[in-house]
């Protein structure tokens, strides 16, 4: 992930925060990323919002303000250390571990403890 693409994304959310309960519209978080282009805020906004990451308050067609989601905010966090000093490798290797490990355990016919739900079913892998 390009890491001017992590900025915008985080002047986003942190306009949101700014903005506490009272939630914000495209054109308002538009207005406070002002040191970006408002084509490229919309554009991320719009992204955000297809994650999850924004909802609207009131799910209605014509409903102008949005709220954003605490864990898409720590995410974005964990996506700009890994753009930052990287570690995509090392997060591969632990990946493939964990599923090597559920697929083992799999055969074996019994479910081990693991980190949650079975990696080969629940994250795509990349190269598979």
């Amino acid at each position: 992930m390009d890491p001017t693409t992590i900025d915008v994304d985080e002047s986003i959310l942190e306009a949101f925060a700014e903005a506490a309960g009272e939630g914000l519209t495209v054109e308002q978080a538009v207005a406070e990323c002002r040191q970006w282009a408002a084509p490229i805020v919309r554009r991320r906004f719009d992204v955000l919002r297809s994650y999850g990451a924004i909802s609207r308050v009131n799910d209605r067609p014509n409903e102008l303000y949005h709220r954003a989601a605490f864990a898409p905010y720590v995410m974005l966090l964990f996506l700009r250390r890994m753009a930052e000093q990287g570690g995509q490798s090392e997060l591969h290797q632990l990946l493939t571990l964990e599923q090597l490990n559920v697929k083992s355990a799999n055969r074996r016919g019994g479910r081990r403890r693991g980190l949650g739900a079975p990696v080969d079913q629940g994250i795509p892998i990349i190269g598979q």
